[in-house]
């Protein structure tokens, strides 16, 4: 099974090389951009980038709060985790279901919120779970039952 991928887009070299190691140790492909041009570059050439952890403040023709929003506008399925340490965003400015963390942060803070955003909870119906109903509807199950 292919690895989902976060993409991190940060500035600052060590911390964006701290994030991509957070982002391994969790278990997820991490693809690096210096600022919000590379970053929307990568992700219109790679279909796999589930999430865009960002730097509210980074350099490039937009900030990173404003590259927040053009993804939420653009590739809506790909969650976003915004950090800074220079301000304190309120989250009537992020876009809708962004995370915030503020800085300095913790890997523990970091791994937590990729968690919650993969969280797999299959949908119930009438108690049991879609995977079971598609399971129970296969062909090789219909058959065992003739």
């Amino acid at each position: 099974m292919k690895k989902a991928a976060v993409l991190i887009v940060e500035a600052e070299a060590l911390i964006r090389m701290e994030s991509v190691d957070i982002v391994k140790d969790a278990g997820f492909t991490a693809v690096e951009a210096l600022n919000a041009d590379e970053a929307v570059r990568i992700l219109a050439t790679r279909s796999d980038i589930r999430v865009v952890f960002v730097e509210a403040k980074i350099s490039g023709s937009i900030d990173g709060l404003t590259l927040a929003h053009v993804i939420r506008d653009r590739w809506p399925p790909v969650h976003l985790i915004v950090t800074s340490g220079l301000m304190a965003t309120n989250e009537e400015e992020l876009p809708e279901s962004a995370i915030f963390i503020p800085k300095p942060y913790s890997s523990d803070q970091i791994i937590a919120a990729l968690w919650e955003l993969f969280a797999y909870r299959p949908q119930r119906i009438r108690g049991v779970s879609r995977h079971y109903q598609s399971w129970r509807q296969s062909p090789r199950f219909a058959l065992a039952r003739v």
